[in-house]
């Protein structure tokens, strides 16, 4: 590539995925966008950052929801400071982050292929390929886009340490994926057929020459995702491939690497614990078998991505002997047997098979909620491409004409632009996207119930209540069904068609927490007391780690007046989340219809301590400090709680009004 033209090539490679992500600029907070993003209160002042490293906690605005992903909250704490709300940052954080891979990938593949322009193309198929919608669009998935960045970052760094002479399609294939693919690599030649000099050319990052740059990119990535952890794994199989002497002359680097990777799964065993050990969401034995047969879907999702979804549908296997499950296995194992046997040819495409097994192992081993998404699938990607451009240079070695090559590629590349572009039109509004997923997957009930959601966000009640009861009769056991259910007939006012969805899914399952929340806040709203109390009691008891269902519990106790179990409850909520100031608030409520002046004042100046702006905080001050005969206090508090919350104003005025009249009395 003449060097006038590298700047504004490399500059065309991020140009051009941003292009085709133009329209993907409003798509509105979905999924699990809401718990993380848009109803986070943690990500809503820059000040938190430091917390997002030490509280996992933080991840969402459900405790239970903890993830050790700080890097992710550090970047969504800077989109919330430059738009608030508005998801138009958000997305041009993750259409960058993707620009970004791809350069980064044009770059891994100079060392790993013969010619810039098939890195180039693979950065292009990368860049361009529709199975990356749903990690570009799905705001969430950014967690995706940050590890997938860093660990393309590593493996470049990694190979940017060992300089060589990037040959030109005249030139023999670059020495480590040439002839025998398990010789180590030998030295350039420094002269051209002719004999003249050729200068070396060394693709290198800046600061590339220590092993430091690797390691970063290993904790920034794992600082995004735990999938990042693959990275040491990852250079392995490239060096058992391409050079076997590697392994011990960076014996260093990958015992660096390993203390970093055995850091960090001491900070986040606990959650690789209950996944995989105190509460697997399925047995191993349908997780691994179910996994062979999912290879074969993601092998057709990269090759022909004609069927995309957000929700695909997926059956549980649970033999080895199920038939599917043999022809996967037969299928994966073949195509190993013949990346193995095309290895003298090029050996990118078997170094991309090892890189994209070691990739999708740990969604394949640790069982998660969900069994197959195209989101998982956002490295294998990038290796899919060097493999399709490793194949086209082996045709264009085989004798085949190179313009021919060029243009079906082109055309390749252009089909795959135009389906990114039409299927970030899906993305753009929730309803047509679950509606999407519900028709494609018939079998599955959760796109019914998130189909049901957008429904009801959209006004359509009853095509809402339809879509659930499609849901339940697909799965009856499927519980957030039935308390998506109650939770929409609750907002039409129908208390008794609420209690009979409730009933019904505690009948099939009676450990549902999320359930039991609902019965109590019901219970609430009829102002049944004791049924409320006895609800959040059971959920408590299901749930001792959550502080909103001990919140609850307390107020439903200082509704029944028995106070000395709602202040039990209100400091157990604040041994779970110590800096809530609506837990606080609550307590020194308690502390109040108990007489305790003292001990609310306290209370409520540790509500406004955590929450400055948290106007009922301040009324409550007020009101202790009223009781106590301290008036000028009093006064300065409601006039601060009027001033913070105008719902409040009216109130605040008519107490400062009445404690004036009262001091100005003789």
């Amino acid at each position: 590539m003449p060097p006038m033209n590298r700047w504004s090539f490399r500059l065309t490679l991020l140009v051009l995925p941003v292009l085709v992500y133009l329209n993907a600029l409003d798509g509105p907070f979905v999924y699990d966008d809401l718990h993380s993003i848009a109803d986070n209160p943690h990500i809503r002042q820059l000040r938190n950052v430091p917390r997002f490293f030490v509280e996992p906690e933080l991840f969402s605005v459900h405790p239970a929801n903890a993830m050790y992903r700080p890097l992710l909250l550090v970047t969504y704490a800077v989109n919330h400071a430059v738009s608030g709300s508005a998801v138009w940052s958000y997305h041009v954080v993750n259409v960058s982050l993707h620009a970004l891979a791809t350069l980064v990938l044009f770059f891994l593949g100079s060392h790993c292929l013969r010619t810039p322009h098939a890195a180039a193309g693979a950065a292009l198929l990368f860049g361009l390929h529709p199975v990356n919608t749903e990690t570009v669009n799905y705001i969430s998935s950014r967690s995706e886009l940050l590890a997938g960045l860093f660990v393309l970052l590593g493996l470049w760094a990694y190979l940017a340490r060992r300089p060589r002479t990037l040959p030109e399609s005249s030139q023999p294939p670059a020495p480590c994926f040439s002839g025998d693919a398990l010789q180590p690599p030998r030295a350039a030649p420094d002269t051209d057929s002719a004999g003249r000099p050729v200068a070396r050319r060394s693709w290198r990052v800046w600061g590339s020459g220590r092993p430091t740059w690797v390691v970063a990119a290993l904790v920034c990535g794992l600082l995004a995702k735990s999938v990042a952890i693959v990275l040491p794994v990852l250079l392995a199989v490239h060096d058992l491939v391409c050079d076997r002497p590697a392994l011990r002359r960076e014996r260093r680097l990958y015992g660096a690497m390993a203390l970093v990777g055995c850091v960090y799964l001491g900070v986040v065993w606990r959650f690789f614990r209950k996944a995989m050990v105190d509460a697997p969401v399925r047995p191993y034995h349908e997780q691994i078998w179910t996994q062979v047969k999912a290879l074969v879907f993601y092998l057709e999702s990269l090759v022909w991505p004609s069927a995309l979804s957000v929700d695909h549908q997926f059956l549980v296997s649970t033999s080895p002997r199920d038939p599917v499950v043999v022809a996967a296995l037969a299928l994966m194992v073949s195509l190993g047997v013949l990346v193995w046997k095309g290895r003298a040819a090029h050996g990118m495409g078997l170094v991309s098979y090892g890189w994209t097994l070691v990739v999708l192992a740990p969604a394949s081993l640790v069982p998660l909620n969900v069994l197959v998404n195209e989101r998982r699938l956002y490295l294998p990607v990038a290796f899919f491409a060097l493999s399709v451009a490793a194949l086209l240079e082996v045709a264009v070695a085989s004798g085949y004409r190179r313009q021919r090559v060029a243009g079906a590629a082109l055309a390749t590349l252009l089909c795959l632009g135009a389906s990114t572009w039409q299927r970030n039109r899906v993305w753009a509004d929730p309803l047509v996207l679950w509606s999407d997923a519900a028709r494609k997957a018939p079998l599955m009930a959760r796109p019914q119930l998130l189909k049901a959601q957008a429904l009801a966000d959209a006004g359509q009640a009853p095509a809402a209540v339809a879509a659930l009861n499609r849901a339940l009769a697909r799965d009856p056991a499927f519980i957030p069904a039935y308390d998506k259910m109650a939770a929409l007939l609750r907002r039409q006012g129908d208390f008794p068609g609420t209690e009979q969805a409730l009933w019904a899914g505690i009948a099939r399952d009676s450990t549902a927490v999320s359930l039991w929340q609902s019965l109590g806040e019901l219970r609430q709203a009829q102002q049944r007391w004791a049924e409320c109390a006895a609800a959040y009691a059971r959920a408590a008891q299901l749930s001792s780690q959550d502080p909103a269902i001990w919140n609850n519990l307390g107020n439903a106790y200082q509704m029944l007046e028995t106070i000395q179990p709602a202040l039990a409850a209100h400091r157990r909520a604040l041994e779970l989340d110590p800096a809530d100031p609506r837990t606080w608030l609550n307590l020194g409520n308690a502390y109040m219809t108990a007489g305790q002046l003292q001990q609310a004042i306290a209370a409520y100046e540790n509500a406004i301590r955590h929450g400055p702006r948290y106007a009922p905080a301040w009324l409550g001050l007020g009101s202790a400090r009223e009781r106590s005969g301290a008036y000028g206090e009093a006064i300065n508090a409601y006039r601060r709680g009027g001033r913070l919350d105008s719902r409040f104003e009216e109130f605040a005025a008519a107490r400062v009004e009445a404690l004036e009249g009262a001091t100005d009395a003789p």
